[in-house]
């Protein structure tokens, strides 16, 4: 890590401390980046859906958008409850 990503040698065994005690930490990484392109994509897909039918006349376009608080995007594909 030193050497070939120009970390600071205290940082660097910090992270192998960290990595070492939880084995599973640096999934957490690679889970949440998987969440959110998944989001992303979800997103453009409804995004692009809503450009081709009328406002408030087809269910594409009264899908409720995914929230801040729901990072899983759960709502998405569910009708809006307004």
């Amino acid at each position: 890590m030193v050497n070939e990503l120009h970390v600071e040698r205290g940082n660097a065994e910090a992270e192998v401390r960290r990595y070492c005690a939880w084995p599973a930490y640096q999934l957490c990484y690679a889970v949440g980046r998987r969440e959110l392109l998944r989001l992303r994509d979800d997103f453009r897909k409804a995004k692009a859906m809503a450009s081709h039918c009328a406002p408030s006349t087809t269910p594409c376009c009264r899908t409720a958008p995914a929230r801040l608080s729901d990072p899983l995007g759960t709502r998405l594909g569910h009708q809006n409850e307004m």
